[in-house]
């Protein structure tokens, strides 16, 4: 039973992984900025959310009200988000919203430097958390999870 836990931890962290480069990449080839959120709408207890929209007004803008949600206004949401995981996604982004501008670069909103996304759990997966800056997007494991001290930030997670 304990490889099952790990394991549903570990694909919940690289489909997340494989979604975000996935739009990047959709950002650069269609040279238009897209976005990813959190949580929203609010999933089920112990789980998690995620979604990405395209910016159709062209604004570069994903969240102009600041509220940490993308907003429905300029933006279209793509077909096959939002997508639940079996885990709660945490993320120590300012904005808590992850734009990618028309190049593919990764400006996590109110956060210059990048910031963290994190899946808490006491499986002890290979991998569990996400480093995000500008130009990198790595997979990794937190050292330290919650109940030992340890945050979602960049310093608590090993990339690999």
């Amino acid at each position: 039973m304990d490889w099952i836990g790990k394991y549903k931890v570990e694909k919940a962290t690289k489909e997340l992984y494989t979604d975000l480069m996935d739009v990047r990449s959709m950002a650069m080839t269609g040279n238009c900025a897209h976005f990813a959120d959190f949580n929203f709408p609010a999933p089920p207890a112990g789980y998690g959310t995620y979604r990405i929209a395209e910016d159709t007004n062209e604004d570069d803008e994903g969240d102009n009200n600041s509220d940490g949600v993308i907003d429905d206004s300029g933006n279209t949401f793509l077909s096959s988000y939002p997508k639940t995981v079996d885990y709660p996604i945490t993320n120590n982004f300012t904005g808590k919203i992850i734009n990618f501008d028309k190049r593919g670069i990764v400006e996590p909103k109110g956060q210059a430097l990048g910031g963290t996304i994190c899946f808490f759990t006491d499986n002890d997966p290979d991998y569990d958390c996400i480093v995000i800056s500008r130009t990198r997007i790595i997979m990794g494991k937190l050292k330290k999870q919650p109940g030992n001290g340890g945050d979602c930030e960049a310093d608590n997670c090993t990339k690999k």
